[in-house]
């Protein structure tokens, strides 16, 4: 548990000092809406699927313009119960965003372990993102999630769930294909996320939950010319865009009978 807790310390010191000699902007508050919905065996495999609508102001696939839009984005996945915490699954990923569509698979391991009361859930996956956008390039990258939960009793089966969890995306040279857009940053995005559900039964809950997430690109050498002909030349740098997120969540969970009560349920945070 020890050397968990301790990669993810690293992770998220050298997020920060990555971050550190950067360029940072913070796009306006983005609205989620999010549906989830789990079918679970009698294994405890199960399906699983999320429906997310987003609304933004500012696009960053959009070469960094202003404009407001909102996109929907549907996944569906299985994972496959190794062990009673154990778990390896598999997901398709299509974002409807027009005028340009993105496709992405992943495929991860999954580990449903306890510090004490607390819930501690590890995940590691490799993902590949195929993106019609002319500007944005198909990668592969590694995601690492680790995610701390902790259920409060509040009279009869009803629970409140406050959930912690970080994730990050690492793109590596030799994921790239050669691709020079992806060269220049080994972080693709990161994510803190804050939710607290209230689960009234084991079969559905609502939460609210609060996202930062930032997105790291590498800007080329600019030119910017004011009105009055000043030019001002902008170099190269490192760009992180941090978008505010706040989001509604339903959950819905059908069983096709009861599992064993040692088996955990996973909340996946998606």
């Amino acid at each position: 548990m020890r050397s968990y807790f301790l990669s993810f310390c690293i992770l998220f010191i050298t997020n920060s000092l990555l971050a550190q000699s950067t360029e940072k902007t913070t796009n306006e508050v983005s609205a989620w809406g999010t549906f989830n919905v789990e079918y679970y065996r009698p294994s405890g495999s199960f399906w699983w699927a999320e429906t997310q609508w987003q609304s933004r102001s500012i696009d960053a696939d959009q070469s960094l313009s202003i404009a407001p839009f909102s996109l929907l984005q549907q996944t569906v996945g299985y994972e496959y119960a190794l062990a009673p915490r154990w778990g390896l699954g598999g997901a398709v990923r299509l974002t409807a965003k027009n005028p340009y569509n993105q496709f992405g698979t992943l495929l991860y391991l999954a580990h449903a372990g306890k510090i004490k009361s607390i819930e501690f859930t590890k995940l590691v996956g490799i993902e590949r993102i195929d993106d019609q956008h002319p500007l944005i390039a198909t990668r592969t990258r590694v995601t690492a999630q680790v995610t701390f939960a902790k259920n409060f009793s509040v009279g009869g089966t009803a629970v409140i769930r406050p959930l912690l969890s970080y994730q990050v995306a690492l793109v590596h040279n030799w994921l790239l294909q050669a691709n020079p857009l992806y060269e220049k940053r080994t972080i693709d995005r990161s994510r803190f996320q804050l939710e607290v559900a209230y689960i009234p039964t084991p079969k559905w809950s609502v939460s609210l939950f609060l996202i930062d997430q930032t997105d790291y690109f590498f800007a080329e050498e600019q030119t910017l010319v004011d009105k009055y002909g000043i030019i001002t030349p902008i170099p190269a740098r490192n760009l992180n865009i941090s978008t505010p997120i706040v989001g509604l969540r339903l959950h819905c969970r059908f069983f096709d009978k009861q599992l064993d009560s040692q088996r955990p349920l996973r909340n996946l945070t998606y």
